[in-house]
């Protein structure tokens, strides 16, 4: 699947949980975490392809998750590979 999966759900800014742990976590990079970011406010869960190990290594990075930290300010509970990298 890809991140198009997920755009119908960005219309609904008022989510708290968002469990997408089966997900494919290299469909999910920072631009769109930032989309997702910006149109969930209230986030407090979210979980993107934490249950699985995928053989293409993650694209979210250190840069995606200073954006949810950014615009998800109730966000406690967290579960997504990463990719660890240089922040530029």
């Amino acid at each position: 699947l890809s991140f198009k999966a997920v755009t119908p759900l960005l219309s609904f800014n008022c989510l708290q949980t968002v469990n997408l742990s089966y997900f494919c976590a290299s469909a999910i990079d920072d631009t769109a975490v930032k989309m997702m970011a910006q149109s969930w406010p209230q986030l407090e869960k979210l979980y993107i392809g934490s249950r699985s190990r995928w053989p293409t290594p993650p694209s979210l990075t250190f840069t995606g998750l200073v954006h949810l930290i950014r615009h998800c300010q109730h966000l406690h509970d967290i579960a997504i590979p990463f990719r660890a990298s240089l922040i530029d």
